[in-house]
């Protein structure tokens, strides 16, 4: 017997309303290739790529979750405050892409003392004296345990800067009650991070305390502006340097950041290469074949626990025949459901849950059932398109570009058709080319590369930036696009009989 579909939770479009939510969110979390496996028992991966909706943030909280235990401490912390464009006010002097990563190392040490100090009792009792030692050191700096959030760092770093505090050895070795008398020396924060670092590292060292932090965020503040991305090499330049000593020193301890796979490639560094090679995972869905991508599987795991009887039993693919129709709108369902997605969960949960939402009282996901939410979903399906461009092109940019997009009216154009739609005079108000704005389309997958088959009967070839890794487009007057079909709805174009061919 098929539950109703307003009995089954797909969960949230937004992991961060899912982790907030729902107190056991990890029972519904699905192992994409067993990556949290690659995270733990891989010392050298430390960086989780991929683009928005791919399942990052989730990725990280249930690690976090399911990680903890008395000995074996693991947090999610957001940059997402993190300003970049005022990172140059306290920069060191050398000329580089990774002049912050003295701050950005800083920022990483005072923050996982901050970790340590709140879990204390997670050491042996020889230890909690140097817990307090670090504690001490903190509250000479200024700083408070209930605002030590990255962002209060950096900015309590700022005055810092242009005032010299005490020295950390000094601090250690007077105790707390010669705090006064340890103002004798005075250095800077930088003066102070080799022996920080050495510090928790002793602090470590033998002992049977390990600990996990996952960085989330760093996207929320994206722009192609040399400062953001010098913040951001930087920044991955400290935690990449202080996972390596804590690998020498045989320490089971790792920082993990989490990164958008679009805005990583526009980064540029000498040692850009070797962050990636072997220290970072990609979360890919394989979304290029209906059957075997993973997203389907996500999806039943997701509301098997809702399941009854002999259907729970059955296998994912079986229960997907089974709630979903064969065809919807003329199309296998698989192929309807991953084609109007960017090949990610979060397009193919909202698709779901608009639909179980809507009509809670159906117990199978009925093809008229997708027809009657295609408006709701094409309209989430835009904006999401807008704000993955945020950051690559402003918002002014991106208002032109998807005005001209709708007067296209066509689902297949080449640059030549659409030129007559750009207005020269407005393209250099707003400092784009149209080679700009389409590689701009493809990039966020709004737009795919579309080869026709000159083969009587053959299928068409497309190419999306998200199926297809490190795909080159080459443009010219002649090459042909295809305007995402999820799209064609808000965008008012009319879909053909059979859009296959």
């Amino acid at each position: 017997m098929r539950p109703k579909l307003g009995e089954l939770n797909f969960g949230h479009v937004y992991a961060a309303n899912e982790v907030r939510e729902r107190e056991d969110f990890e029972k519904y979390f699905y192992d994409l290739n067993s990556i949290t496996d690659s995270i733990i028992n891989k010392k050298l991966i430390n960086v989780v790529l991929g683009r928005k909706g791919t399942g990052k943030t989730l990725l990280a909280h249930y690690l976090a979750k399911s990680l903890t235990t008395e000995k074996h401490i693991s947090t999610v912390e957001s940059l997402k405050d993190i300003e970049f464009h005022e990172l140059y006010h306290y920069g060191t002097d050398e000329v580089s892409s990774k002049k912050y990563s003295q701050l950005f190392r800083w920022m990483l040490l005072i923050n996982v003392s901050k970790t340590l100090i709140k879990h204390k009792n997670s050491f042996s009792e020889d230890r909690h004296e140097a817990v307090d030692m670090l504690d001490h050191f903190l509250k000479c700096f200024g700083f408070n345990m209930r605002q030590l959030q990255p962002q209060k760092i950096v900015e309590k770093t700022t005055t810092l800067s242009k005032k010299a505090s005490a020295s950390f050895f000094k601090i250690i070795k007077l105790g707390s009650d010669d705090v006064e008398s340890s103002k004798e020396e005075r250095r800077t924060y930088i003066d102070c991070i080799e022996e920080l670092e050495d510090f928790i590292v002793n602090l470590l060292v033998d002992s049977n305390v390990r600990f996990t932090v996952f960085y989330d965020d760093l996207d929320i503040r994206f722009e192609n502006s040399n400062a953001y991305k010098d913040g951001i090499l930087s920044y991955l330049s400290a935690s990449s340097e202080l996972n390596y000593r804590f690998i020498d020193e045989k320490i089971e301890s790792k920082i993990v950041t989490l990164f958008r796979a679009d805005i990583f490639d526009v980064l540029s560094a000498p040692n850009l290469n070797q962050i990636l090679e072997g220290n970072a995972i990609s979360l890919n869905w394989d979304a290029h074949s209906t059957y075997e991508t993973e997203i389907f599987p996500m999806v039943i795991h997701k509301i098997r626990p809702y399941l009854k009887g002999k259907l729970k039993a059955k296998s994912s693919d079986s229960i997907f025949d089974e709630m979903v129709d064969n065809k919807i709108c003329n199309e296998p369902s698989r192929a309807y459901i991953l084609h109007r997605s960017l090949g990610r969960p979060r397009d193919v949960i909202k698709m779901l849950s608009l639909v179980s939402s809507r009509y809670p009282s159906c117990d199978k996901f009925n093809s008229h059932l997708f027809k009657a939410i295609e408006s709701d979903y094409s309209k989430y399906l835009l904006k999401e398109i807008k704000n993955e461009m945020i950051g690559h092109f402003n918002q002014t940019q991106i208002d032109y570009i998807f005005r001209i997009v709708t007067r296209v009216q066509k689902r297949c154009f080449t640059k030549y058709a659409i030129l007559s739609f750009f207005e020269e005079e407005m393209l250099i108000e707003h400092k784009l080319s149209v080679d700009r704005i389409l590689h701009g389309l493809f990039k966020v997958g709004a737009i795919c590369h579309l080869k026709k088959n000159s083969v009587q009967g053959g299928s068409d070839q497309r190419y999306h930036s998200y199926l297809t890794e490190d795909y080159q487009l080459l443009i010219d007057d002649s090459t042909q696009f295809e305007i995402h079909l999820g799209l064609w709805n808000v965008l008012q174009i009319k879909p053909p009989t059979n859009r296959f061919h």
